[in-house]
Protein backbone atom coordinates (compact mmCIF):
# COMPACT_ATOMS: atom_id res chain seq x y z
CA UNK A 1 0.00 0.00 0.00
CA UNK A 2 3.23 2.38 0.80
CA UNK A 3 4.37 2.22 -3.13
CA UNK A 4 0.68 2.86 -4.25
CA UNK A 5 0.69 6.12 -2.43
CA UNK A 6 4.29 6.73 -3.77
CA UNK A 7 3.43 6.28 -7.15
CA UNK A 8 0.34 8.16 -6.36
CA UNK A 9 2.15 11.46 -5.25
CA UNK A 10 4.35 10.67 -8.23
CA UNK A 11 2.09 10.91 -10.78
CA UNK A 12 0.32 13.68 -8.90
CA UNK A 13 3.80 16.01 -9.47
CA UNK A 14 4.20 14.90 -12.68
CA UNK A 15 0.82 15.93 -13.81
CA UNK A 16 1.16 19.66 -11.79
CA UNK A 17 4.57 19.90 -13.89
CA UNK A 18 2.83 19.20 -16.89
CA UNK A 19 0.18 21.68 -16.13
CA UNK A 20 2.77 24.29 -15.21
CA UNK A 21 4.51 23.41 -18.69
CA UNK A 22 1.43 23.61 -20.63
CA UNK A 23 -0.01 26.75 -18.92
CA UNK A 24 3.34 28.63 -19.74
CA UNK A 25 3.27 27.64 -23.31
CA UNK A 26 -0.26 29.47 -23.47
CA UNK A 27 1.07 32.87 -22.14
CA UNK A 28 3.85 32.58 -24.40
CA UNK A 29 1.92 32.11 -27.37
CA UNK A 30 -1.36 34.88 -26.07
CA UNK A 31 -1.38 38.04 -28.39
CA UNK A 32 0.58 40.90 -26.68
CA UNK A 33 -1.04 44.80 -26.69
CA UNK A 34 0.46 47.53 -27.66
CA UNK A 35 -1.37 51.01 -27.12
CA UNK A 36 0.25 53.54 -29.43
CA UNK A 37 -0.44 57.28 -29.86
CA UNK A 38 0.20 59.22 -33.02
CA UNK A 39 -0.33 60.00 -36.56
CA UNK A 40 -0.59 57.54 -39.24
CA UNK A 41 1.22 58.77 -42.72
CA UNK A 42 0.57 55.54 -44.85
CA UNK A 43 -1.00 52.64 -44.59
CA UNK A 44 0.71 49.29 -47.06
CA UNK A 45 -1.03 46.04 -47.01
CA UNK A 46 -0.39 45.47 -43.08
CA UNK A 47 2.36 47.46 -42.66
CA UNK A 48 1.55 51.35 -41.16
CA UNK A 49 4.03 54.23 -41.32
CA UNK A 50 3.16 56.44 -38.26
CA UNK A 51 4.52 58.93 -36.04
CA UNK A 52 3.88 58.90 -32.07
CA UNK A 53 3.05 61.79 -30.36
CA UNK A 54 7.07 61.83 -29.15
CA UNK A 55 8.16 62.36 -32.69
CA UNK A 56 9.86 58.91 -33.44
CA UNK A 57 8.91 57.46 -36.97
CA UNK A 58 7.60 54.16 -36.16
CA UNK A 59 7.11 50.98 -39.09
CA UNK A 60 4.53 49.03 -37.68
CA UNK A 61 3.74 45.47 -39.01
CA UNK A 62 0.36 44.14 -38.22
CA UNK A 63 -1.22 40.89 -37.53
CA UNK A 64 -4.14 39.81 -39.34
CA UNK A 65 -7.62 41.04 -37.93
CA UNK A 66 -5.41 43.95 -35.96
CA UNK A 67 -8.19 46.54 -34.10
CA UNK A 68 -7.50 50.15 -34.66
CA UNK A 69 -9.14 52.81 -33.03
CA UNK A 70 -8.99 56.43 -34.32
CA UNK A 71 -9.72 59.68 -31.99
CA UNK A 72 -11.46 62.22 -33.93
CA UNK A 73 -12.15 65.65 -32.50
CA UNK A 74 -16.46 65.35 -31.92
CA UNK A 75 -19.32 68.37 -30.49
CA UNK A 76 -21.87 67.16 -28.59
CA UNK A 77 -24.61 66.90 -31.91
CA UNK A 78 -22.00 64.23 -33.09
CA UNK A 79 -22.85 61.48 -30.02
CA UNK A 80 -26.12 59.34 -31.00
CA UNK A 81 -27.15 57.28 -28.88
CA UNK A 82 -25.60 53.93 -28.49
CA UNK A 83 -22.34 56.12 -29.33
CA UNK A 84 -19.07 55.10 -27.48
CA UNK A 85 -17.61 58.13 -25.96
CA UNK A 86 -14.26 57.81 -24.89
CA UNK A 87 -11.88 60.43 -23.49
CA UNK A 88 -8.10 61.85 -23.67
CA UNK A 89 -6.11 64.83 -22.66
CA UNK A 90 -2.71 66.08 -22.90
CA UNK A 91 -0.60 68.67 -20.88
Amino acid sequence: MRMTAIHAAALLVAALAATATAATAALAQAPQTVRLRGVIDKVDGNTVLAKSDKGDELKLNLADKTLVVAVVKAAMADIKDGAFIGSGAMP
